[in-house]
């Protein structure tokens, strides 16, 4: 192992062991607010408190009593998978304790000088901060890749058993947890230790807060620890790498502002050139092979981004280093179906779904982007549609913000930057038919050019 590896996985190993850090402030935060502490360390805190109360196991920290309720969630997970249980799981053991140590080293840190808050108000205040820090904490540790922790594998080992949903799963098991701490303090201490409204609230809010965080800090942490995203990794395990250049044939992607005729233009592009085309047809295809049903990935425009309910249920799901949330399905076929399309031997016109992105390094592929001031825009699709302007022009902005956060969200780009593009028109300057023409005859000369190019090559 070179000098570089090394430093690679020292920087790994920092971040996991700062995410750990910062989760397991976040825990101490909780227990000071006194409001409940979050579903998947609830089990141990009410090990803890039962311990300490009755005298028996004293020795026992907070810590250690983390890591056998993760320990039990693994015999579990393991219980649950059967034959499927494979022996890198048992990794989650060392994640189990290295995390129950840094429990004990947060409080040792903050518990002498940290205060217990009498206002109901700051008791919600720490609550806050503890949330922050437990989303902060899980976007850390999972930056690396590195070693798991059991309350997410047994999740997910719930879900790929039932066939259900991973966030209806995380529900299940992060409530099954809180019954158990209910009913161990209930039936120990005759009363309601560690489990309160704090507890609900971390449940639902952790998640949301985490993708918020992401989209802030997320990239540094993956530059640093020189590390891919799970879509990236899925997509380079699914999809054929970038496709050599062929002379014989060529593809266009075209990206367009919503009411500015793109559709109806690259329509006629492909049909004066003799391309396949690609549009709407691609869903039935991206349905299959994602799993996807049909229905929403033709409307996810409004179903996968948004929807502020939808958006919350898929939150979930960036809390684990392996499954993928529905829209993120639905990029990772994107990306295997066109770069298939790409392939072929026939030229093809391929409308919107990232193509631009995803084949922005093939060699055969010219991309164009079509737009428009957004007055003419409104003018347009009032007319087309027979609504009034103020109905059109909420409907192209809401459209155009869900192309731009779908785009952006994988891409890491901002959406209609022309310097993605080869080619960039304004319909309402040179009108729809004279934008056939220019797009045409742009094609035609890029073609030609790099025909004569992969000549001289050969």
């Amino acid at each position: 192992m070179n000098s570089k590896s090394v430093l690679m996985w020292v920087k790994r190993g920092l971040c996991y062991l700062l995410g750990l850090y910062v989760l397991a402030v976040g825990v101490v935060f909780a227990l000071h607010a006194d409001l409940g502490v979050s579903p998947s360390s609830s089990v141990g805190n009410s090990l803890f408190l039962v311990f300490q109360s009755l005298g028996v196991l004293k020795f026992l920290t907070l810590g250690n009593c983390i890591t056998i309720s993760f320990l039990l969630y693994l015999c579990i997970e393991a219980l649950v998978l059967r034959r499927n249980f494979k022996a890198s799981m048992l990794l989650q053991i060392v994640g189990s304790f290295i995390f129950g140590w840094m429990t004990d080293l947060a409080k040792l840190t903050f518990d002498w000088w940290l205060p217990t808050p009498e206002n109901y108000l700051l008791k919600l205040a720490f609550l806050a901060v503890s949330i922050v820090a437990i989303a902060a904490g899980v976007m850390m540790y999972l930056a690396p890749n590195m070693l798991p922790l059991p309350g997410e594998g047994l999740s997910l080992a719930v879900s790929r058993v039932s066939k259900k949903p991973l966030p209806t799963c995380k529900v299940l098991c992060d409530s099954s947890m809180v019954i158990v701490a209910a009913a161990l303090s209930l039936v120990f201490l005759r009363k309601l230790a560690g489990v309160r409204e704090g507890t609900v609230i971390s449940a639902v809010l952790v998640g949301t807060v985490m993708r918020q965080l992401m989209r802030w800090c997320n990239g540094f942490l993956l530059r640093f620890c020189e590390q891919e995203t799970k879509v990236v990794r899925a997509v380079a395990q699914t999809a054929p790498g970038v496709a050599a250049a062929n002379a014989r044939k060529y593809n266009i992607t075209i990206s367009w502002e919503f009411g500015s005729g793109g559709y109806e233009i690259g329509k006629a592009v492909a049909e004066r050139l003799g391309l396949d085309f690609y549009s709407k047809e691609l869903d039935p295809l991206t349905a299959e092979a994602s799993g996807v049903p049909l229905d929403v990935i033709q409307a996810h425009e409004d179903l996968l981004h948004g929807n502020a309910r939808l958006d919350m249920y898929s939150a979930s799901y960036d809390m684990y280093n392996e499954e993928l949330s529905p829209i993120e399905k639905v990029f990772v076929a994107q990306n295997k179906i066109l770069r298939d399309i790409a392939a072929q031997d026939s030229s093809c016109c391929i409308m919107g779904h990232c193509g631009d992105y995803i084949l922005y390094r093939d060699p055969n592929t010219f991309r164009i982007f079509i737009h428009a001031y957004p007055a003419y825009r409104v003018q347009r699709l009032a007319g087309l549609r027979n609504i009034s302007l103020e109905t059109a022009s909420q409907y192209i902005k809401s459209t155009d913000a869900s192309r731009n956060s779908y785009y952006q969200r994988f891409t890491d780009r901002e959406w209609g930057n022309t310097k993605y593009y080869n080619l960039a028109v304004d319909t309402e300057v040179y009108g729809e038919d004279a934008c056939v023409d220019l797009i045409c005859d742009a094609v035609r000369l890029w073609h030609a050019r790099r025909t004569e190019k992969i000549g001289a090559k050969d």
